[in-house]
């Protein structure tokens, strides 16, 4: 039975309708696919969660707010989340360090704690939910309106 190791809750700013999940060897590491190259696995019109060589990109429904992400280390495959206004994603990335932390699209000063994921130079799965908090047709009052939220589970790919 899957056990839960870890789990972490942070805010990000979406920008431009995206953010980014990064290792922090990042696209640095020689073994890596250069970022470039990684944007456009998603394209404009693909999937909401991308998964390349330290780094899992996101897409947003809305343009500009602060959700909040929640990082859960897992020992296996977790049993999937059930919730009617959530949509589910699966990808498999490498990570050089171990370590993952969120990252805004135009490199904010803010800091964003590291989340261990435990084994460096591994692969991992994610799932990601994605959950709308409001309304299709709702259009926020302030920024500060949090519209929807993110929880992406992790578990070793290989064992």
């Amino acid at each position: 039975m899957a056990s839960i190791i870890r789990s972490m809750r942070e805010a990000v700013d979406v920008e431009y309708g995206e953010f980014s999940i990064v290792d922090p060897g990042g696209s640095e590491d020689p073994a890596a696919t250069p970022i470039a190259d990684s944007w456009d696995l998603g394209g404009p019109t693909g999937p909401w969660l991308v998964g390349a060589d330290n780094i899992l990109m996101v897409r947003s429904e809305f343009n500009v707010h602060s959700p909040t992400v929640t990082f859960e280390l897992w020992d296996e495959a977790p049993p999937p989340q059930v919730h009617p206004a959530s949509e589910t994603a699966q990808v498999t990335f490498a990570s050089s360090t171990g370590r993952i932390l969120l990252e805004e699209m135009t490199g904010s000063d803010e800091e964003h704690e590291e989340f261990d994921l435990g084994s460096p130079d591994a692969k991992w799965h994610a799932r990601g939910y994605r959950v709308r908090l409001v309304p299709a047709d709702h259009f926020p009052d302030d920024l500060d309106e949090e519209v929807e939220s993110f929880c992406f589970q992790f578990w070793p790919a290989e064992k």
